[in-house]
């Protein structure tokens, strides 16, 4: 999975694992592209993504030469970001508030030294979005973990950029999954 469904397929593993064992053998292994540890530790990703893709993004429509660099410093957005940027926080802060509480039932760290399977970690040393500070921690306390950490690529479009090794990377690891 990538970004958060990479969260959510890894869970759903540690679940089967634990409930269903015979239906977690059907699984080979995961994918973990982009992924995130904690839901809390990610709770800044829609703010993030408002600021820098979708508001510059509806301005592009208006400002059709100007890159979203040079968009983000137009009076238009600035008051549109100006505008938002307390409503979302006061989501974001909610939203923390409400599961801080379940901390430990959100997170993978409890999660990852559980799965048995063989576990791909693709993850952007320079993502802006869930830091790879973050994801480092998760592969080493994984038990059968690959990595592939890129240089430089933005959050959950390292298959884009780096389509042809991407490709690749998937291809060996899925291979080795299924020879064994």
């Amino acid at each position: 999975g990538i970004c958060a469904g990479s969260f959510h397929a890894t869970r759903a593993l540690a679940h089967l694992q634990l409930n269903d064992p015979q239906a977690a053998q059907a699984i080979k292994g995961i994918i973990f592209d982009s992924g995130l540890n904690s839901i809390i530790a990610s709770s800044s990703i829609p703010k993030k993504h408002f600021q820098h893709k979708i508001i510059p993004g509806m301005f592009s429509v208006i400002y059709t030469k100007d890159s979203k660099k040079h968009i983000k410093n137009r009076l238009p957005y600035r008051i549109t970001w100006a505008l938002l940027s307390p409503c979302i926080s006061g989501i974001q802060w909610c939203v923390t508030q409400l599961m801080k509480h379940n901390e430990a039932d959100i997170s993978l760290s409890s999660v990852i030294p559980t799965i048995e399977h063989p576990l791909l970690f693709i993850h952007a040393k320079n993502d802006s979005y869930t830091p790879f500070e973050q994801i480092l921690p998760l592969a080493e306390q994984a038990k059968n973990a690959s990595c592939w950490w890129v240089e430089d690529s933005e959050h959950a479009c390292i298959h884009l950029k780096h389509k042809y090794q991407y490709r690749e990377q998937l291809r060996s690891f899925i291979d080795k999954v299924l020879s064994t």
